[in-house]
């Protein structure tokens, strides 16, 4: 941190009502020690699962809120919708880009009015039947970290998990290849990262539980599909009224790169991907942290819509 920037006064935001909390505190726990690092004054505010609206009321006005949150409601536009009540200023999307990126229907549909190439695929609801090809991949319309991700290969695995359903989900077709990521930063495209993991699919537990993925910063990809991996970003970053930072999933198929989703508030755990490629380009986690938290304080409140 420059020396002619004074420190500021911060709640990292975790928890609340979302299947991913136990993510959003490591994520939390992260960002906190890194804001720390370069001199901020920090609290932390871990949110309750009944009641996560409550406690946002008590933080102070002249606080920037980094919502380290996961999930429909945390990345979602239920916790922005409520910053932006209170007239904080906070990191990461508004509420209305937060709900469309957090719908990967909408999300896809957008990019695919935009020239992204996305896989073919559909809603389902609980009951409904199968409307892709097998093998396919089933996953919750509004979940993040890879949460109920499953690849069908059957008819009674497709007839079974559609059942089961406890929401609608989106249905795509199973595309085979290399699957990237690209984060992006403050309007600055970072490395892409190539993710292997051990098992068929890059699922909750190859992101988190599992110590077998691998993981390759700017890996060897063909110019022109390098090039076509940071332009389908920038095209989705601005398409979606992106703010502040973001990450853009891919498969590397056999056509060129398609879209998976967007990701508004990525993770900042030990194995997360954006402090990973930040990293590669030499900004560290208290560097990375502290553009974002500058960010949201020049910028100050977003102003509600009446």
């Amino acid at each position: 941190m420059a020396k002619s920037q004074e420190p500021l006064s911060i709640t990292v935001l975790s928890g609340g009502p979302d299947a991913e909390a136990m993510i959003s505190r490591k994520s939390a726990a992260a960002i906190g020690n890194a804001l720390r690092t370069v001199g901020h004054d920090v609290n932390e505010m871990d949110l309750p699962t009944d009641d996560p609206i409550a406690p946002l009321r008590e933080i102070p006005k002249e606080h920037v809120v980094f919502p380290a949150l996961h999930g429909p409601w945390g990345e979602g536009g239920g916790a922005q919708t409520q910053l932006v009540e209170l007239g904080l200023s906070f990191v990461g999307f508004g509420p209305a880009a937060a709900r469309v990126a957090m719908d990967k229907h909408q999300t896809r549909m957008l990019a695919a009015e935009h020239g992204v190439a996305v896989a073919d695929g559909a809603v389902v609801h609980r009951g409904g039947t199968c409307p892709c090809p097998l093998p396919c991949v089933l996953k919750p319309l509004d979940e993040g970290s890879s949460v109920g991700l499953r690849l069908l290969r059957t008819d009674d695995e497709a007839t079974a998990a559609i059942k089961n359903l406890s929401g609608p989900a989106l249905c795509e077709a199973f595309v085979p290849g290399r699957e990237c990521t690209v984060p992006w930063v403050l309007g600055q495209v970072l490395p892409v990262v190539e993710i292997t993991p051990a098992t068929d699919l890059y699922d909750h537990e190859a992101k988190y539980l599992r110590d077998d993925t691998i993981f390759t910063v700017e890996p060897e990809i063909d110019p022109e599909v390098h090039a076509a991996l940071r332009e389908a970003t920038k095209r989705m970053a601005a398409r979606l009224n992106a703010r502040h930072l973001g990450r853009a999933d891919f498969i590397l198929g056999p056509q060129g790169p398609v879209f998976l989703e967007w990701n508004a508030m990525p993770g900042f755990t030990a194995s997360s991907l954006l402090p990973r490629a930040a990293g590669h380009v030499g900004i560290s986690l208290p560097e990375l942290t502290d553009r974002l938290i500058r960010a949201a304080h020049a910028e100050g409140p977003i102003k509600p819509i009446r």
